[in-house]
């Protein structure tokens, strides 16, 4: 082989286009071999009061079940005092000032826990109960 090829180096222009092509290549295989995420079995969506101190205990519980199922549940935190919260939370699930939702997977309310005094068992409970009809709507 020629020693004047084993040194040849293409112009830098054709190296970054070597580069962002290889890059396009790569990118495309790992996008393409994604799954798509299916949504959980149900969603805990604990409408809070900043600054509560039982509501942070409240908040734990969740973030701790939604580790604990993390397949099948998802978990956000909003706060109660905005606006549009304040009325989602006192119209539509008819709390006074906060609570716990349960959706299920079609985003549909199947429960509803009212008051400053939740506590793990009763989400506990309720959870379960959505998550089996999940199951037997399967």
């Amino acid at each position: 082989m020629d020693a004047s090829r084993l040194n040849h180096r293409p112009p830098p222009g054709e190296r970054i286009l070597r580069t962002l092509g290889l890059l396009l290549a790569v990118s495309s295989l790992a996008c393409g071999s994604r799954k798509e995420e299916s949504p959980p079995d149900a969603q805990l969506v604990f409408y809070s009061l900043p600054g509560c101190t039982y509501c942070a205990k409240i908040t734990d519980v969740v973030h701790r079940l939604d580790r604990e199922e993390k397949d099948r549940v998802g978990s956000r935190i909003e706060n109660a005092t905005t606006p549009e919260n304040r009325k989602q939370v006192q119209e539509a699930y008819g709390f006074a000032s906060h609570g716990l939702v349960i959706l299920d997977g079609a985003g549909e309310v199947r429960a509803k826990l009212d008051g400053h005094l939740l506590t793990e068992p009763q989400i506990r409970e309720a959870l379960e109960g959505v998550l089996a009809e999940s199951e037997g709507g399967s």
